[in-house]
């Protein structure tokens, strides 16, 4: 396997050179987290790394190390240079709240993790109340339903079928 690093040499004595090889680095995750459920693009930021290299093929995941979790990622299409690449991460409603380390792996960067960059939040749809709480036998009302993290819009109209 081939390695591509940039390199930079300081002269230390006439003929004598030391080199010092760039490791590639993620430096950002943008957004850098997502609720339970959620599908989420984020945009990854690196330094001396290769993303759009001929030939490599870039995978992406995040790994939460105290629940050994992993979230494999899709990266997209949009490949904006060698050191900006976004990816598509669906996190499962069964995963680990908590700090993910993002990694990202290719032929020519071999494995670059960003410790703790990115965290699942556990923002689960909730119930909180409805109004009317109570009704008659065979009686007909509109009620009022109160959710935390639902989505719900002023469009969303659903039909309930209660019998008392």
């Amino acid at each position: 396997m081939i390695k591509r690093y940039a390199f930079s040499c300081l002269l230390l004595f006439p003929g004598m050179s030391t080199i010092f090889a760039q490791q590639p680095q993620i430096k950002s995750v943008t957004p850098n987290y997502a609720d339970l459920g959620q599908e989420k693009r984020v945009s990854i930021t690196g330094t001396y790394t290769h993303f759009e290299l001929a030939g490599n093929t870039n995978q992406v995941y995040l790994y939460n190390p105290s629940s050994t979790t992993k979230i494999t990622g899709t990266v997209a299409e949009i490949i904006y240079d060698n050191t900006t690449i976004e990816a598509d991460f669906f996190i499962p409603y069964d995963a680990t709240p908590g700090k993910y380390n993002l990694i990202l792996s290719n032929n020519t960067d071999d494995t670059i993790r960003l410790n703790n960059g990115f965290t699942v939040t556990n923002n689960s749809p909730k119930l909180l109340s409805a109004y009317p709480g109570n009704a008659n036998p065979g009686e007909s009302l509109e009620m009022q339903v109160y959710g935390q993290y639902t989505h719900f819009s002023q469009a969303d109209s659903s039909t309930f079928a209660i019998k008392l």
